[in-house]
């Protein structure tokens, strides 16, 4: 009998064996190769990554656009807020960094001095005003880099993981817009850290913070005004005491620090840059707002046009989410709002692009969904706008705007998708199935 157990047993270990090693069999190889390629896109993140902190330090803040960020910083730890906006005190301040050439070129003509963001951003920008010029620029490198983790994480947890972690620092770090970011200084990474996270709140149920977030845009109120519909239209209004929060806690602190005065100096400041976008060929060129694609086209018109055209925008992006079965936390809801969001800002130059990064992302989430037809159209849309500094980079901030073209292309493909899925009419009620 033992040796009868021992005949029938060892076969079947055997063929346990085999099965295992089964050349037929291309589980173990396919796990392999994907294993590869998550550890070239976390290798070639990480690489980014080492590459901009190591290099951090050849920055210097003597650009134009950290110059004058910095420079509201340095007023307000000074004790000076309420010269904020004296043209003459901003010049000293400057000066006592700079040589006279720089700080002439720091200098916004259209305004006749040199800030032109408003009191909320020199009191965030208080800690990097005590530092040097150098030194604070090198500090928003390491935090433009920590924002963009940041966002990857939230853009990734917001979709249950659809876009790895990895991919989208890889694919935020080689946006042109941000190696621009990083050599002006500017605070791009930051904003798009505030949209996301805020995005990644209110998909999961949590109203009030995603509003506590957005309002930290009281330091950029363009983007401020591109996400305030948001919460409307996707049926979390609870975000607005949130965001009224925080939004007006900043204004008021702005006030007691640096004057009641300093926001209607700021709103004049506010209708001279609107002029300069308007008529200045140079900044008119660098726009990558919608209404800068329209100019390009059809050259300059009213801007109660400009404004009904980001109407526009926002209340089709509405009706496509509320009559049909598209989630905004899912690819297509998330990239037709993300791009949106995009469309709907009213002013911005070509380092805000970075802006639209997760809206392509989003899109790229449901790609084995797509047909084929849709995937040729959105790689196209992908390559303009990834790839529009590659027609002439050293020109790239003066080029047409292919980048928002892309972005516009993007949200009407994502509008078409959502609509052939389900159509207007059939939303989530209507196609439930009987029990």
């Amino acid at each position: 009998m033992s040796l009868n157990r021992t005949c029938v047993d060892e076969p079947k270990k055997v063929v346990s064996v085999m099965k295992l090693a089964s050349p037929g069999d291309t589980s173990a190889s396919l796990a392999g190769a994907n294993s590869v390629r998550w550890l070239l896109i976390a290798g070639g993140a990480w690489a980014a990554l080492c590459f901009y902190m190591m290099t951090a330090h050849l920055t210097d803040g003597h650009t134009k656009d950290f110059g004058v960020q910095w420079m509201a910083g340095r007023i307000v730890a000074d004790g000076q807020g309420r010269r904020l906006y004296d043209p003459d005190y901003q010049e000293g301040v400057l000066r006592k960094q700079h040589d006279q050439p720089v700080v002439d070129k720091m200098q916004i003509k259209v305004i006749g001095g040199w800030l032109s963001y408003p009191p909320v951003q020199a009191i965030l920008y208080t800690p990097l005003g005590i530092l040097s010029p150098s030194a604070a620029q090198w500090w928003i490198v390491q935090l433009s880099l920590g924002a963009v983790i940041v966002t990857a994480l939230a853009l990734s947890r917001s979709i249950n993981g659809a876009v790895p972690a990895s991919v989208a620092i890889l694919t935020l770090l080689l946006q042109p817009a941000f190696f621009s970011n990083i050599a002006l200084g500017q605070n791009a990474a930051v904003t798009l850290a505030i949209i996301v996270v805020g995005w990644c709140l209110l998909v999961h149920g949590k109203d009030v913070s995603a509003g506590l977030v957005w309002g930290l845009l009281a330091f950029k109120p363009t983007w401020g005004l591109a996400i305030c519909w948001v919460p409307l239209v996707t049926k979390h209004p609870k975000a607005y005491w949130g965001l009224m929060t925080s939004g007006l806690f900043l204004v008021m602190l702005s006030i007691v620090v640096c004057g009641g005065d300093a926001w209607g100096n700021w709103l004049e400041i506010a209708r001279k840059i609107e002029t300069g976008y308007s008529l200045d060929p140079t900044w008119v060129w660098m726009r990558r707002d919608l209404v800068g694609l329209g100019q390009h086209i059809f050259g300059q018109f009213s801007p109660l046009v400009s404004w009904g055209v980001s109407g526009m925008v926002a209340l089709v992006t509405a009706v496509t989410l509320r009559k049909s079965s598209a989630s905004v936390s899912g690819g297509l809801g998330g990239s037709l709002l993300f791009s949106a969001i995009v469309l709907t800002c009213p002013k911005f130059i070509y380092y805000d692009v970075l802006m639209a990064t997760p809206a392509f992302l989003l899109a790229f989430s449901e790609w084995k969904t797509h047909t084929r037809t849709a995937g040729i159209v959105l790689m196209i849309l992908a390559i303009g706008f990834f790839g529009a500094f590659a027609f002439d980079f050293g020109a790239w901030p003066l080029c047409w705007p292919l980048e928002t073209a892309s972005t516009l292309g993007l949200w009407l493909w994502s509008i078409a998708l959502i609509l052939m899925r389900a159509p207007v009419g059939q939303g989530p009620e209507a196609r439930k199935e009987p029990a």
